[in-house]
């Protein structure tokens, strides 16, 4: 096997994780100082030296979720790996700004899914945590679904600074995050659009526990590709996120849809509107998204027409997202 191919498991992980706990907790102590209100944050990852795979560690409150991203390492499933996690678990939860932790969860996300490999501690049910002073409901043994990602937290944060006043259509909404953000920013009214009723309903509890005005926020049970018509009724928005998921079955094949779901949600933004298009995958990146955007016709002499909104990070109007997650954010020029 070549030393590209490596494919580390979750002993390595744990123990380089472990190795890391220092500055894990300087991480901590520095985030929770920077963003105030905050218990959800992203406080490592990094790419394996000489593979593909990727380590990461998040924090959700009382409990911790690490993992490995990446192709998958042969056998793994058939082992026990629960000396190695309660010893991770011991590590981290003994260093300063840490000890509050009550569980670690640890995962596998790989082709096949997302597969607990165990846990060490308390992993309660349900966890109430916050981002920026908003609250959420995290299931942290629900696998990948767990109620919020956190490598979309710059753009949550991008949206609660430009909403103000605006509609939003939250297309693919999930658990209604980017809709818990406008809110907060002052957005007029919120769409949240998705095709399961479970997460549109986990979505109502995060703003009820908010105790944010219902009277600007509607939940529709959609199919997205098919219900373009019927947003187009209800007139242009001000914001756009367009936040698919990396494969939705007969629903959605992000090789098939991607090009017709931005002309069609293009289409949707208001002039001097915003449109944020994050894609999924980790074979294709934010020159993918603006290569799409070009064959949609909405870059150059298209109607709409659209350009970087190159205020947010780079000139490119890109955020960095983290394991195969891109963000490009396009505004309406006409």
């Amino acid at each position: 096997m070549s030393v590209q191919s490596r494919q580390p498991g979750t002993a390595e992980a744990c123990r380089r994780l472990t190795e890391y706990r220092e500055l894990i907790s300087t991480r901590n102590a520095g985030m929770s100082i920077r963003y105030k209100g905050t218990t959800i944050f992203r406080l490592y990852h990094e790419l394996f030296p000489g593979s593909s795979e990727r380590l990461f560690l998040d924090i959700y409150g009382s409990v911790l979720l690490a993992g490995i991203t990446g192709a998958g390492t042969a056998g793994e499933e058939n082992k026990n790996y629960d000396d190695d996690i309660a010893a991770l678990f011991d590590s981290l939860r003994g260093m300063p700004g840490l000890c509050c932790i009550e569980g670690l969860v640890f995962q596998r996300r790989d082709r096949r899914g997302v597969h607990i490999v165990g846990t060490a501690g308390l992993v309660p049910r349900r966890v109430i945590a916050k981002e920026d002073g908003l609250s959420y409901v995290i299931m942290p043994l629900r696998g990948q679904n767990i109620g919020l990602f956190t490598e979309s937290a710059h753009a949550r944060r991008v949206i609660r600074g430009c909403a103000g006043g605006v509609r939003v259509l939250n297309l693919f909404s999930y658990t209604c995050g980017f809709s818990l953000a406008a809110l907060a920013g002052g957005a007029g009214e919120v769409v949240n659009v998705d095709m399961k009723s479970a997460f549109l309903e986990w979505g109502r509890e995060n703003h009820l526990i908010n105790e944010l005005d219902m009277r600007k926020v509607r939940f529709s049970k959609l199919n997205v590709m098919k219900s373009f018509g019927r947003f187009e009724r209800f007139g242009h928005y001000g914001i756009v996120i367009c936040d698919p998921p990396p494969f939705q079955g007969r629903s959605y094949d992000p090789a098939r849809d991607f090009t017709r779901l931005l002309r069609r949600s293009g289409a949707l933004v208001s002039p001097g509107g915003l449109l944020m298009v994050i894609l999924n995958s980790f074979s294709l990146g934010n020159s993918h998204i603006y290569d799409c955007m070009e064959a949609a016709g909405l870059i150059e002499g298209g109607s709409p027409h659209f350009t970087p909104f190159a205020s947010v990070m780079t000139a490119e109007g890109t955020i960095e997202g983290l394991e195969g997650t891109h963000i490009s954010i396009y505004k309406r020029l006409d």
